[in-house]
């Protein structure tokens, strides 16, 4: 009996089906794009492990107008000394200092939100109560700091708030949370974590928001054992030195998500988010407390000089470099204890915050920024399409956002007065669904009021072209929706060790498809782009693109023999079909090894999607096509075509991806770029340096691509900017 199992994490779930085939069951070996499974939490290392002195010494190394930790602490003195004097004159502001946060959430693909590295808006809405609280002494262990210390302890009186919008302005569904799939920006999925290098080099540079307008946080996995690390202010002001405070790029803080808040996913004894309070502390200009050295200097008057790093939980008191009889101040938050242990700041540590926030570069500039303020009333909408021939229909749909409820809606669906619209106007909400009569390209507008100002969006068109017109259509079976980050995306096996569902199999399968339902007329296929999860073997598999026959796979249209060896297991594969397909209706795409069962040792097997209904067919052993849904199989293969309207020339993805999407990633030059809808786009290719080497725009359709030939090998970066979203990713050139 065939039947088929989801197997996730350490549970799984089994449906009975029937037909022939044992269980089908979800792959350890791939749940996502990139060949990985989701795991569990890892376990925290035995002691702490901060990493900022560490980067903050190869950052140095490489960038030398940085300066040296020495001139840094040369310019900080006086401003802790003046900041110092103040307060023991009376003189010092009465402020409290806001940091408006953004916190980068870097996860693997398959993990939903609340799942592993995709940490829940709970647990970051409590990090930063965490912070809150130990910044201004409201900590609920406060009291916990011994009697001899309680006199230095120090409300440091710095908040931090959550960012309400983007950089564009545009809402955050989530405040202060971007969420960002590894696969997004060139990364694999990892079960072990990333360095700091390729956090430094990749994640940062690719995810950062503008830091003069946010404290940015990256959260994800670090590997070898480190919990966080920050970026040291270096503002330096000394002759022959420049005021450089690092690259802006990576300027904030990192921390492993396991240690990330005190809900969801987090491993004691680093469980009560204190290393966030450690590493924004360095990020503020703190040095560990004993100093980085045997008894060293810390540079704080009123903390005890100190051995080495403290460990666990000490018995006060602890005496080192003769500082009894209190000893070691091991509660210090800039200390090495577990997080139940840790309860304090000093009065000069504040000094040293205080001096840096309000004059360091990056940090002083965030005090102005406006963007944990309520975002202002944007007007905004979107339509189903922008394309349309005369007599049909658009349906537009309010997104239009801000502080206050809206109350008015004022559309204009022709402001040109061109005619032939119906209806013209609207005066609600909608959605509106209006009949374009006549050929042109209509501008569209929207004024949205909330009461107490109003905003208007305009300059939104729509070509209507004359009756009979072909325009490009969008079919699809495999949708990758990062908002939802499905988890059911992967590779499938029949169970009992029966081999795979879309793959080599002990049950003979000899040719693997997924059904295309197409309906219109002048299109030809011209591309077809895999999404391989499993690729073994020295042999070849078989591209194919199969006609209709009655309802199943029939005669082969086009086929392309490619090297196993030559396929990266999760990265797109794109076939370019030479000559084009004509469309004509229903078809198929897939691929096989020769019509034979695959030698032995070869196995290729494309991701699949749980679907509402199944479209993935297997030519069996006794060579009949059959649907697998037969045997309860409702899954879309990870196989999407591309379409070109033949009078035109213009593509079209024939699959929805919700977001922008680049392969192949390494390329030899050529990159294709999926957008998520047709609606007028702006592509911009920048090296290392921040030279533009190419760029170019697009409107009503969704595929277009990217020439980077002339390029020499390197790290670029693609910037898309789509429907007043900006969407930056990272590409590797390899010749």
């Amino acid at each position: 009996m065939k039947q088929i199992t989801l197997l996730l994490s350490a549970f799984s779930l089994v449906w009975g089906l029937n037909a022939q085939k044992t269980t089908a069951v979800k792959a350890n070996v791939s749940t996502s794009i990139n060949n990985t499974t989701v795991q569990a939490t890892p376990p925290a290392p035995s002691q702490r492990n901060c990493a900022t002195m560490e980067v903050d010494a190869a950052m140095r190394a490489a960038n030398p107008d940085m300066g040296t930790l020495e001139d840094f602490e040369e310019w900080l003195a006086p401003r802790v000394e003046a900041y110092k004097q103040a307060v023991a004159n009376g003189t010092a502001p009465e402020v409290v200092y806001t940091i408006p946060v953004i916190v980068h959430v870097i996860h693997n693909s398959n993990e939903s939100v609340g799942q592993g590295r995709n940490i829940s808006q709970a647990q970051v809405q409590s990090q930063i109560d965490v912070l809150n609280e130990d910044f201004r002494r409201l900590n609920s262990d406060a009291s916990n700091t011994p009697s001899v210390f309680q006199s230095v302890a120090a409300d440091v009186e710095i908040e931090f708030c959550l960012a309400q919008v983007d950089p564009n302005g545009n809402v955050l569904p989530e405040p202060g949370i971007d969420r960002v799939s590894a696969t997004s920006i060139g990364l694999s999925n990892t079960t072990s974590g990333y360095s700091t290098s390729t956090i430094d080099g990749t994640i940062k540079p690719a995810t950062s928001w503008d830091p003069n307008n946010y404290f940015n946080i990256w959260v994800t996995q670090i590997s070898g054992g480190i919990l966080g690390y920050a970026q040291f202010p270096s503002n330096s002001g000394l002759p022959g030195l420049n005021t450089n405070g690092g690259a802006a790029n990576t300027d904030g803080v990192v921390i492993g998500y396991n240690y990330f808040g005190r809900t969801g996913t987090v491993s004691a004894p680093y469980n009560l988010g204190r290393t966030a309070t450690h590493e924004v502390g360095h990020w503020l200009g703190l040095r560990h407390i004993w100093g980085d050295a045997n008894c060293g200097n810390d540079y704080c008057n009123d903390t005890p000089t100190q051995q080495t790093s403290n460990n666990g939980c000490p018995s006060f008191p602890n005496v080192t470099c003769s500082n009894g009889p209190n000893g070691d101040m091991f509660m210090n938050y800039m200390d090495y204890v577990n997080d139940n242990c840790m309860n304090t700041f000093t009065l000069d540590q504040k000094a040293r915050m205080v001096a840096v926030i309000t004059g360091a570069t990056r940090r002083a500039s965030l005090l102005n920024s406006t963007v944990c303020s309520p975002a202002a009333l944007t007007a905004n909408f979107t339509s189903n399409t922008t394309t349309i021939n005369a007599g049909q229909t658009v349906t537009f749909t309010d997104q239009s956002t801000g502080p206050n409820p809206i109350t008015t809606w004022s559309w204009n669906f022709d402001v040109g007065g061109l005619g032939g619209v119906s209806p013209a106007t609207a005066s609600t909400q909608g959605p509106h669904t209006v009949t374009y009569n006549t050929a042109g390209t209509y501008t569209v507008s929207l004024t949205v009021g909330d009461g107490s100002s109003t905003d208007t969006k305009t300059n939104y068109t729509i070509t209507v072209n004359p009756p009979g017109t072909v325009t490009c259509d969008s079919v699809g079976n495999w949708l990758i929706n990062p908002d939802a980050s499905d988890a059911s995306t992967g590779v499938y096996t029949w169970g009992a060790g029966n081999g795979y569902v879309m793959g080599n199999n002990t049950y003979g399968d000899l040719a693997w498809a997924d059904k295309v339902t197409f309906s219109q007329t002048g299109k030809e296929l011209t591309e077809v782009i895999y999404f391989f999860g499993v690729a073994t073997g020295s042999g070849n598999v078989e591209l194919k693109v199969w006609n209709d026959n009655a309802g199943s796979p029939g005669t082969v249209a086009a086929s392309q023999s490619v090297a196993i060896s030559s396929i990266t297991p999760g990265s797109g594969m794109q076939w370019t079909l030479s000559p084009a397909v004509p469309l004509s209706g229903d078809f198929y795409v897939g691929y096989d090894h020769g019509g034979t069962t695959p030698p032995a040792g070869d196995t290729v097997v494309s991701f699949s999607t749980s679907k509402s209904s199944n479209s993935m067919w297997a030519l069996e052993s006794n060579n009949a096509w059959v649907d697998l849904s037969a045997y309860g199989v409702n899954h879309a293969a990870a196989i999407i075509p591309i379409a070109c309207d033949i009078a035109t020339g213009q593509k079209e993805a024939m699959v929805s991806f919700g977001e922008v999407k680049l392969f192949p990633n390494p390329t030899t030059g050529s990159i294709s770029v999926i957008l998520p809808n047709r609606e007028k786009s702006e592509i911009q290719v920048y090296n290392m340096i921040g030279e533009l080497v190419f760029t170019t725009s697009s409107s009503n359709t969704n595929y277009v691509s990217v020439n980077l030939e002339d390029q020499p090998n390197g790290v670029y970066f693609v910037s898309v900017k789509n429907n007043d979203t900006v969407t930056t990713q990272k590409v590797i050139i390899s010749k």
